[in-house]
């Protein structure tokens, strides 16, 4: 009867008001991060509005995606992931005051669970490393106790009324019921047992401080109110009211301990320094002398014609330093040698005299072009070759040729159909594909046998002296000049 009438009185107000508590800040401090975390808890809100829950804002840094966050219903020596006993994704986002957070709710709380703690952290996986925000503690019963005297009190009387009735009824952690008078305890230069500075107690339970020193410091006492309660480190005891215990330390007799750090280590032309610095502040530096040079022989050069030399010298590997010059070598001059010059042919170029250095590739060699042929009909006057293009290269198998290169740059070529009484079969692929036109001295028959004329691409013309009665592509020459039959 009694648990029916306290729910009555708390739907009543959430009837009035939605009981929508926003933005409740963290009231006390959390655990320190070595670091400072890459996602932070920014605040907090409590809902009974259809369902309790938590709701948490959560400033990102930036991150948008893959955001978990972490919940423990126990405390726990490290609060990761692997530890977590439930987590949350992302609902969205919620600009406040200009800002965007991430928001997560906490669903898992009854109206017998107001005094439970839940502790909280957001989470994000990136690049192989997992980053976390600060950890939140929070509780239902820690909102009401922080809403006493304000508009809110009897409301959070009422909820806490009903919340007591629940676990009464379910038998549900009694020993700390919601309705119970609760205390707080604060805590300066230490923590509680669940490593946070701040918790809730019921009264007459029994709390446990634990004192942490400082590097360099040493625990006197715990106080309260500027008067001392205990000379223990750990402290425990029962809460009757609240309280806020702070850690008073002294310093630790101090004997320095110097650590070596070699701010610039010594060259061979720089001195160093190292520091040796206490952990109280205290440092002085010491000069580290000189190293001595590294020597390294630098091969000398040999004198050219043109450029002098320099014998062995001796340097410095690390700074460059010359330790001992090397001696200049004079330049040697040219050695010359005369040569005669050669008249050019149609068959191969000539030079014009010159001179040339037995030292080195020194030289005024300049070379005359080859003469064109001087054709009469097929046959040139001067070499007495046929009149084909020059750079072709035969080989002679059997009772035929092939052509199986060709030495030009030319986009024409002049091909022969018999070569030194041999006929011609065959042309090799790489000579088709270098030029675009073949004068062919043969006819349209005689081309279409030969091996690789099929894969041809370009345009090829066929002999004929005299001109031909039927259209087609067909040429001539006089004395080594083409015409096209039109």
């Amino acid at each position: 009867m009694k648990m029916q009438t306290a729910k009555r009185i708390l739907a009543g107000v959430v009837l009035v008001l939605s009981f929508f508590l926003l933005m409740s800040f963290c009231a006390y401090g959390v655990i320190a991060e070595e670091e400072e975390p890459f996602l932070k808890i920014a605040g907090r809100s409590l809902s009974l509005k259809d369902s309790v829950y938590i709701t948490y804002y959560v400033d990102t840094n930036g991150a948008k995606e893959d955001i978990s966050m972490l919940y423990y219903t126990s405390s726990k020596e490290a609060y990761t992931v692997e530890t977590a006993d439930s987590r949350s994704e992302c609902l969205g986002t919620v600009s406040i005051e200009g800002k965007e957070y991430a928001v997560f709710r906490y669903t898992k709380l009854t109206a017998k669970q107001m005094t439970d703690t839940v502790y909280a952290r957001a989470y994000i996986r990136g690049n192989g490393t997992d980053y976390y925000s600060n950890t939140d503690k929070y509780s239902i019963a820690m909102y009401a106790y922080n809403k006493r005297g304000t508009e809110e009190d009897a409301l959070c009387r009422a909820m806490l009324a009903y919340g007591g009735e629940a676990q009464l009824r379910f038998s549900y952690r009694t020993e700390d019921l919601a309705s119970a008078v609760h205390h707080m305890v604060t805590v300066e230069g230490g923590a509680l047992e669940d490593g946070f500075s701040y918790g809730l107690y019921v009264e007459n339970a029994m709390a446990t401080v634990r004192a942490e020193a400082k590097e360099g410091e040493i625990f006197s006492c715990w106080t309260v109110n500027g008067i001392s309660v205990s000379q223990d480190e750990t402290y425990s005891f029962p809460v009757t009211e609240a309280v806020n215990l702070v850690a008073s330390f002294q310093a630790a007799a101090h004997e320095h301990a110097y650590i070596e750090t070699v701010e610039r280590e010594a060259t061979c032309s720089q001195t160093g320094q190292k520091r040796y610095t206490c952990a109280c502040g205290d440092s002085y530096t010491e000069e580290l002398p000189l190293l001595p040079h590294t020597e390294s022989v630098e091969e000398g050069k040999e004198a050219t014609c043109t450029e002098a030399g320099w014998t062995n010298k001796v340097v410095c590997s690390v700074c460059g330093t010359i330790l001992q010059e090397g001696t200049e070598l004079p330049a040697k001059g040219h050695e010359i040698v005369n040569h005669a010059g050669q008249d050019a042919s149609c068959a191969e170029a000539g030079w014009k005299p010159y001179e040339s250095c037995t030292r080195c590739d020194y030289t005024t060699y300049e070379e005359i072009p080859k003469l064109p042929h001087a054709y009469s009909g097929d046959v040139c006057l001067s070499c007495g070759k046929e009149f084909y293009s020059d750079g072709l290269e035969f080989s002679i198998s059997g009772d035929s040729c092939v052509v199986v290169g060709y030495i030009g740059t030319e986009g024409e070529l002049v091909l022969p159909a018999v070569y030194e009484g041999y006929p011609l079969t065959s042309v090799a692929q790489e000579v088709l594909q270098s030029v675009h036109t073949i004068f062919y001295r043969g006819s349209e028959g005689e081309w279409s046998g030969i091996e690789g004329a099929a894969s041809f691409e370009g345009t090829v013309y066929f002999y004929a002296e005299t001109q031909p009665s039927e259209a087609g592509n067909y040429w001539y020459h006089i004395d080594g000049t083409i015409y096209l039959w039109g």
